[in-house]
């Protein structure tokens, strides 16, 4: 009965954990909805609850491992919009954040601690201007290794340089996976949301809904 998705189809694993979708494979990846009471596998921060497809006209197989985890109590921390783009010092505030978030953790020993960022991370404006893309905010974001962090897209975070809005999320799938997914932490569902629609006729342009 784990739930999982390609982003437009969902189905649940039956009892031997197995599932099956006829994906299109539009999105091009695959997730579950981490149930809970259990936690996949985290590389550095990352959480691995997706992985990506990309042959339509084949069948791929995706697996995902699950490990039993006691969440009757847990710590979520949130971060928004943290804007790193290599301007105004960030990269020197940077690192006084991710000691607080450490010596915060520490205080707390044996707890169990998760994050969730409320989107941009990054900041459009300055992707090439200040060569500062997702692949620097993965770096940076590193330096909290071991913390699980669920990351959800912002206005920033989309590409300015189309009108659709499934290719204004592309470089943000590419690095950061599914805009929409949903995850649980113990008794508490989290649903992660993009609500910014990007098809408007003007590439740049957005609107909120």
């Amino acid at each position: 009965n784990v739930v999982v998705s390609d982003g437009n189809l969902v189905t649940v694993t039956d009892e031997k954990g197995v599932y099956q979708l006829a994906s299109d494979k539009k999105h091009g990846y695959v997730f579950i909805s981490v149930p809970g009471g259990y936690e996949v596998a985290v590389d550095s921060v990352f959480p691995e609850f997706y992985q990506y497809v990309s042959n339509p006209s084949k069948v791929e197989r995706v697996d995902f491992e699950l490990n039993a985890s006691n969440q009757d109590s847990f710590n979520l921390l949130v971060f928004g919009d943290m804007h790193l783009s290599n301007r105004n010092n960030d990269h020197i505030q940077f690192p006084r954040f991710v000691n607080d978030v450490k010596n915060y953790m520490a205080g707390k020993p044996g707890e169990k601690f998760y994050a969730v960022t409320l989107g941009d991370m990054t900041d459009n404006r300055y992707w090439t201007s200040h060569d500062y893309f997702f692949d620097e905010y993965q770096n940076d974001i590193k330096a909290l290794d071991g913390l699980p962090i669920f990351h959800s897209i912002g206005n920033h975070d989309h590409r300015k340089d189309v009108g659709d809005d499934l290719q204004a999320t592309s470089y943000y799938n590419d690095y950061l996976g599914p805009a929409y997914y949903s995850f649980n932490l113990g008794q508490v569902h989290v649903v992660v949301l993009d609500n910014l629609d990007f098809t408007n006729s003007n590439p740049g342009s957005y609107s909120e809904r």
